[in-house]
């Protein structure tokens, strides 16, 4: 979990929903299966998500609920109180926010991942825990590959679906069809699956792209008097 007066992190829900239903009613009933995503209300859209198609605004008709009151013992470890049924937040609609999430990866435990512990094979594992490291290891390749640091990813990452969209040398592979219990995914951007799945190699290939290059070039030397001068200049090209 990324700390949420960060905007442009990959997840910025979950805390607000622990600190007003705690951490069991989230996975209970909040969020017991499927992707996050929407429309943050709270930040504005950033620059790199401006224009793009399948962006959206907040969503009339969003309320929270309290679906059981939380214990003493809840409330004294930070859970704000509230009665069973109460309305304890309204969304406002019609807001231009951030959107999220960015990209997917799998976090299905019926098609994701097999793990081998302590002389044994498991399977039926999934979730954030294992995407999350599985993404932190892509950029670390992608750092590998472009020799420093990544940076900030995300204007790069939009920066080449904006350039390539759905080429066969896009980065970025389109999920069509499922959505995330509110928003349906489609052939564009969209809050259920954001730009679409990696295709590893496109984006190592395109992140050198982005890379400026340098040329240096010396001009003919000119003599004045007994000096010779020579001038090199520097040149960045995007």
């Amino acid at each position: 979990m990324v700390p949420a007066e960060r905007p442009w992190a990959w997840d910025y829900l979950k805390s607000y929903i622990v600190t007003n239903s705690g951490l069991t009613a989230y996975y209970a009933n909040d969020f017991p299966v499927g992707g996050g995503g929407g429309v943050s209300v709270d930040y504005a859209v950033p620059t790199y998500q401006q224009g793009l198609a399948g962006v959206l605004t907040s969503a009339p008709g969003q309320s929270m609920y309290c679906l059981t009151a939380p214990t003493t013992t809840q409330v004294n470890n930070g859970v704000n109180p509230c009665t069973r049924g109460q309305d304890v937040l309204d969304v406002p609609s019609g807001y231009a926010g951030r959107n999220s999430p960015d990209v997917s990866m799998n976090a299905d435990p019926e098609t994701g991942y097999a793990l081998y512990y302590n002389g044994a094979w498991y399977t039926g594992y999934g979730g954030t825990s294992f995407v999350a490291p599985e993404l932190n290891g892509i950029f670390a390749l992608m750092t590998q590959k472009l020799g420093h640091r990544v940076g900030q990813p995300h204007p790069l990452l939009y920066s080449l679906y904006k350039t390539l969209g759905r080429t066969a040398s896009s980065p970025f592979r389109a999920i069509t069809s499922g959505d995330n219990l509110f928003y349906q995914a489609t052939s564009n951007y969209n809050p259920a699956v954001g730009l679409g799945s990696l295709d590893v190699g496109n984006l190592a290939a395109g992140l050198v792209s982005l890379q400026p290059s340098v040329s240096l070039s010396t001009a003919t030397p000119v003599t004045i008097g007994t000096t010779t001068l020579t001038t090199t200049s520097l040149a960045v090209h995007k």
